[in-house]
């Protein structure tokens, strides 16, 4: 069978666990297939756990520029603030 992570969706769910970091008996357990399969997978789809787990993945790039965006962080400390019964001094 071919790898087709758009019409196969074990093969998107591998890619997509995959470059989440989890283990390799993690995606088995969840998805069915052996671990020759599942690295075979992730080859094919360019996905290096350790790019997750060393905070360089697609996944952390994408957080780190919402993060720096003046929305995020206000709605972080306006959230930070109602929880701690704390508001925003008026100027």
């Amino acid at each position: 069978m071919r790898v087709d992570f758009e019409r196969n969706p074990k093969d998107f769910e591998i890619a997509l666990l995959g470059s989440l970091g989890q283990s390799t008996k993690f995606i088995q357990r969840n998805v069915g297939m052996t671990p020759c399969q599942i690295a075979y997978r992730l080859a094919a789809a360019g996905i290096k756990r350790y790019d997750f787990r060393n905070g360089e993945g697609m996944f952390h790039s994408i957080r780190g520029m919402v993060e720096r965006t003046p929305s995020f962080k206000r709605d972080v400390y306006d959230d930070y603030c109602k929880q701690h019964g704390e508001g925003r001094k008026k100027e």
